[in-house]
């Protein structure tokens, strides 16, 4: 049986006001076996947009727990975004 999780993502502003806040952000998951020194891009590539309209949040669903090898995945998430207005 394969086992799956969930990563929720919410954006947190900090020390802003919303007139300064960027109209979106674009987040990529990123995964690594247990034991692994670092994140890469999940494959396939995951990446989801957060904005006013959908709170700054998302869900990453139907995730792997562990990979062929039956290690265990960790997950993370990072913005990626193409120039300072998140566009």
């Amino acid at each position: 049986n394969t086992k799956y999780v969930s990563v929720t993502v919410n954006k947190n502003w900090l020390n802003d006001s919303e007139d300064k806040r960027w109209s979106k952000v674009s987040v990529e998951l990123q995964c690594k076996s247990q034991g692994d020194t670092s994140y890469y891009s999940c494959n396939p590539a995951q990446k989801q947009i957060l904005n006013k309209d959908n709170g700054w949040k998302c869900t990453f669903s139907n995730l792997p727990a562990v990979d062929s090898n039956g290690k265990t995945y960790e997950y993370t998430v990072a913005e990626t975004y193409e120039d300072s207005t998140g566009k």
